[in-house]
């Protein structure tokens, strides 16, 4: 999961439940931004590919949901 640019890599895994169980992302939403290349709202980028000139930023499971989440709260309002 990278920023729009793929400069900076926030999370990957090897298994698509991390990103749908823990991260709460919609199985068809989570393949459809997969699949096309589009920006998960409208801030992330999805990829099965390891970009080697990204910068990995630490974050937890849990700190990235929280922002996620407070993206989806502020999407909403």
């Amino acid at each position: 999961m990278y920023n729009r640019d793929k400069s900076i890599l926030y999370y990957y895994s090897n298994d698509e439940r991390y990103f749908i169980n823990y991260l709460k992302i919609h199985s068809m939403t989570f393949s459809k931004h997969l699949t096309k290349g589009t920006y998960y709202l409208g801030r992330y980028l999805f990829s099965r590919n390891l970009e080697p000139t990204a910068r990995y930023k630490l974050m937890t499971l849990s700190e990235l949901l929280l922002i996620i989440e407070n993206i989806r709260k502020s999407k909403k309002n």
